[in-house]
């Protein structure tokens, strides 16, 4: 083998071994975000929306 071939082939396993450590990391990030039911993103978001009406219609609906 020569040193243009050893040297080709050692950027190939350099370019593996990044692919395999991207992909591992992007599993990893899924299974964190992933435990939690899509449902509930909707569920808190009516939480948060119903919690500013509340606010907004107390504090400052009455000043009108």
């Amino acid at each position: 083998m020569t040193h243009q071939e050893e040297h080709q082939q050692h950027h190939r396993k350099e370019r593996e071994e990044k692919k395999e450590e991207r992909k591992q990391h992007e599993h990893a990030a899924e299974r964190r975000l992933g435990n939690i039911h899509p449902a509930w993103y909707l569920a808190l978001g009516l939480v948060l929306t119903m919690t500013a009406t509340l606010i907004w219609t107390i504090f400052y609906a009455g000043s009108f």
